[in-house]
């Protein structure tokens, strides 16, 4: 009886262990793509600014000297304040905007499927790209807004060129890539069961009632994602800043990734 229950368990797990092992060799491009550029920079990022490393020769360990430094900086404060202040203030701007379009995206009008592809389309553009167009979208001398401004008799601040503006123009363009947020809303709002819109209907809830007591309530853990990984990006965000900021205000506009690389 033992030699059959071993004969028994032994093709169950067999088939489990084949299909342990066919499940990783899918990830495996993924686990090694995660791994080299995700992993193994994190862990050396964490290393050297324990060092002093120029990238050329060894690294000499400091140990905490470069953060005690950085408490000491003006510039780090600065560039703190900054890096917080967009990102208090566009995250929920965001996040309201992607799930306002993901609600009128998911009602059922003629030509759709056009209106989620052009919505989503402007997030696959490289950002530095989008970067560069807003540069010249919001360029105070020919750019396009100035001039539309200008035709009203308005006159228009200098953008990005302008400590005042640059953090309100930023987070415009913070607006512009909403496509990924907003198809994440628009499969969370999918999923919804239409049963609990039937009862509501029922129960005579109008359109708020039922997004308030229904769809947002529904909805929350996609919500909740949402905002924690868009908060993570923008406090991790350099590239379209970099490529804004490439005049004069360059420094005012500093982020703490560029102290940090600096150390």
């Amino acid at each position: 009886m033992a030699s059959t229950a071993v004969h028994k368990v032994t093709p169950a797990r067999l088939i489990r262990w084949r299909q342990t092992r066919l499940g990783l060799l899918f990830i495996s491009p993924w686990v090694i793509g995660f791994c080299v550029f995700y992993l193994y920079p994190f862990f050396a990022t964490l290393y050297y600014s324990f060092t002093t490393f120029t990238g050329i020769g060894n690294p000499v360990f400091k140990g905490l000297a470069n953060f005690s430094g950085l408490l000491h900086d003006a510039t780090f404060r600065t560039a703190l304040f900054n890096t917080f202040y967009y990102t208090i203030i566009e995250v929920p701007f965001s996040t309201a905007a992607a799930l306002g379009l993901a609600l009128l995206l998911n009602m059922n009008v003629r030509g759709q499927a056009v209106y989620r592809t052009l919505f989503y389309i402007p997030s696959i553009v490289p950002v530095v790209a989008s970067s560069l167009i807003f540069v010249w979208i919001f360029q105070p001398s020919f750019g396009i807004v100035n001039s539309l401004l200008s035709d009203v008799h308005v006159n228009g601040p200098a953008w990005f060129f302008s400590i005042t503006w640059s953090k309100p123009t930023f987070i415009l363009l913070g607006l512009w890539g909403l496509g990924q947020p907003m198809v994440i809303y628009l499969a969370a709002l999918q999923g919804v069961p239409k049963e609990l819109y039937e009862v509501a209907d029922l129960e005579g809830a109008g359109h708020w009632q039922r997004l308030r007591h229904v769809t947002l309530p529904q909805i929350s853990p996609v919500i909740l994602f949402n905002l924690s990984g868009h908060g993570l990006l923008d406090l991790a965000a350099y590239d379209s800043y970099f490529a804004g900021t490439m005049t004069d205000v360059a420094l005012a506009e500093s982020r703490i990734q560029e102290l940090v690389a600096a150390l």
